[in-house]
C-alpha cells in the first residue's frame, strides 16, 4: 500500500466516516466520502421546528457522560452544552411517582450483570435465574431499562455487552447527559472543519451497491459513478451490512467478506427506534407537573417521554425502543402521530391537546433503507463479534461504526472513536508517521 496520493475511500459521511477522513486528512493522506444521503452526519439529524423556534433531533439527541471524543470537539469548536435534567417519574394510574419507586433495586439487579461469571446469556434468562429476589415492579423496571435504553429485545441481548457497556459507561460518568446547543449537527459540523481543506471531496447522492476488492486494490461501484483506491474505511450502518443483496441500500462485496467477518455480522443485532417529536403551542404541562423532565409508564405505545428541561421549548418527544418499537414501525406515520397523542392525554391528564399541537415529526429508522435501525446491541456470546466486525481485512477493508466499538456501541462518541481508530489503522498500514493531532 504504498500510493499515497490515491484518495483512501470512505464509505459514508456519518460521525465515523467524518472522523477517519479527519484524520486521515490532518495526516496528509488525502480522502473521498461517498455518502448516499444528501446531507453529512448519518443517523445525526437535527432539523427545525420554525413554529415552535426549537430544534428538533429525528436522530442522536444526547451525549451520554462525558466521552473524551464528543467533549474534545466540544471544547476544541467552542461548542455549548447543557446538562440534562435527569429527573425521572413513573406514570401509574395517572399518578405520577418518584421517591417511591424502587431505582435503587434496579440498579443493584443491573449490577450483579459486572460480578456474574459463567457463560454469556440473555438478559431475559439472567432476570429468570438471578431477579427471582426481586418484586414484579423491579423486574419489569429492569426490562423497561434495557429494551428502552438499548433498543434491545431482552430475549436477544446478551448480559456480556450489557456489562461492557455498563463498565465502559461507568467510566465516563455515563449517568449525566447533555445536549448540543443548537443541535446534535453542530458536532458533526465540528467533524467536517476538522478536515484539512484540499485534502478532502465529499459526494452525497452516492448510494454505492458494490466493493470489490484484493489486496492492495479497492473498486467502489454505483449507479453514478466507478471509483478506484488502495484502501477503503467501510463506516456503513450494521443494519446495511446485514441487508440480504438486492435489498434497497445494500452492498455487495466481491469476493464475500471473510466468514469470521460475517459471523461476526450474525451475532450483533441492529435495535429498533420509534421517535415522535411534537411541538405545542405553549408548555401546557406546566401548571401540573412544573419540574417534568422524564417520564415512564410501560403500559403506554411510547413508554418513555421527555421534555426539553431546562430548556424552555414546547416539545414532548417520545421514545419506543425494541419490542416497543416493533410494535409501532409498521404504521403510517399520521396513526403513529395519533396514538402518541392520545398516550399523552392520558399521562398528563388532559384531554384536548390536539388543537395545541402546531407541528410534528417521526422517525421511524427500520422504515429508512440506510440505516435499517436506530443503533446497534450486542446478542448472546457477541461480545468478540464487535472485535472481529472491527478488525481489517488485509490491510485493505477497515471499518468503522458505532456497532464496531466495544462500550460505546449505540453512541455518537462511539461512532467517532471507531473513525479514528480506523483512520489509524490505515496509517499504520501504509507506514506513515505524520502527525495526526486534531487540528485547532
Amino acid at each position: 500500500m504504498s500510493d499515497h496520493s490515491t484518495p483512501v475511500i470512505i464509505l459514508g459521511a456519518g460521525a465515523a466516516g467524518l472522523a477517519a477522513a479527519a484524520r486521515l486528512t490532518q495526516a496528509g493522506v488525502p480522502a473521498l466520502l461517498l455518502e448516499a444521503r444528501d446531507r453529512i452526519g448519518g443517523r445525526v439529524d437535527t432539523r427545525r421546528f420554525d413554529a415552535a423556534q426549537a430544534v428538533c433531533e429525528r436522530g442522536a439527541e444526547f451525549i451520554h457522560g462525558r466521552p473524551a471524543e464528543a467533549f474534545d470537539l466540544v471544547h476544541r469548536h467552542r461548542l455549548r452544552t447543557i446538562e440534562v435534567f435527569e429527573d425521572h417519574a413513573l406514570v401509574v394510574g395517572g399518578r405520577f411517582e418518584r421517591g417511591e419507586m424502587p431505582w435503587e433495586e434496579v440498579q443493584q439487579l443491573l449490577e450483579g450483570l459486572e460480578q456474574l461469571g459463567g457463560p454469556d446469556r440473555s438478559f431475559a434468562t439472567y432476570l429468570d435465574q438471578f431477579g427471582r429476589n426481586y418484586s414484579n415492579e423491579v423486574r419489569e423496571l429492569a426490562i423497561g431499562f434495557v429494551e428502552g435504553f438499548n433498543a434491545a429485545d431482552q430475549h436477544r441481548i446478551g448480559i456480556r455487552g450489557l456489562a461492557e457497556a455498563q463498565r465502559a459507561s461507568d467510566e465516563i460518568s455515563g449517568e449525566e447527559s447533555f445536549r448540543v446547543v443548537g443541535g446534535y449537527s453542530r458536532v458533526i459540523e465540528a467533524l467536517r472543519d476538522d478536515c484539512a481543506a484540499g485534502l478532502v471531496e465529499l459526494r452525497t447522492g452516492v448510494m454505492v451497491d458494490a466493493v470489490r476488492w484484493n489486496t492492495g486494490a479497492v473498486e467502489v461501484g454505483s449507479e453514478v459513478g466507478i471509483w478506484n483506491s488502495t484502501a477503503a474505511i467501510i463506516t456503513l450502518p450494521l443494519g446495511v451490512l446485514q441487508a440480504p443483496i438486492g435489498k434497497n441500500g445494500a452492498v455487495w462485496f466481491s469476493p464475500e467478506l471473510p466468514e469470521q467477518k460475517r459471523r461476526s455480522l450474525s451475532r450483533l443485532f441492529m435495535g429498533p427506534v420509534v421517535k415522535v417529536i411534537l411541538a405545542f403551542k405553549e408548555r401546557f404541562w406546566l401548571q401540573r407537573h412544573p419540574q417534568l423532565s422524564f417520564f415512564h409508564s410501560f403500559d403506554e405505545p411510547f413508554p418513555t417521554w421527555w421534555t426539553q428541561a431546562p430548556e424552555e421549548p414546547p416539545l414532548l418527544t417520545g421514545w419506543a425502543g425494541g419490542p416497543a418499537a416493533e410494535r409501532l414501525a409498521s404504521l403510517p406515520d399520521d396513526e403513529i402521530v395519533a396514538k402518541a397523542i392520545v398516550s399523552l392525554e392520558r399521562l398528563l391528564g388532559h384531554t384536548a391537546l390536539r388543537p395545541l399541537l402546531v407541528a410534528a415529526e417521526v422517525a421511524n429508522w427500520q422504515r429508512d433503507p440506510l440505516a435499517r435501525g436506530a443503533y446497534s446491541y450486542v446478542g448472546v456470546d457477541g461480545v468478540e463479534a464487535v472485535a472481529a466486525l472491527a478488525r481489517p481485512v488485509v490491510d485493505t477493508l477497515f471499518f468503522a461504526g458505532e456497532a464496531t466499538h466495544a462500550g460505546m456501541s449505540g453512541t455518537v462518541a462511539g461512532a467517532i472513536a471507531s473513525g479514528y481508530r480506523a483512520a489509524e489503522e490505515l496509517l499504520t498500514a501504509r507506514g506513515s508517521h505524520a502527525n495526526t493531532a486534531p487540528a485547532n
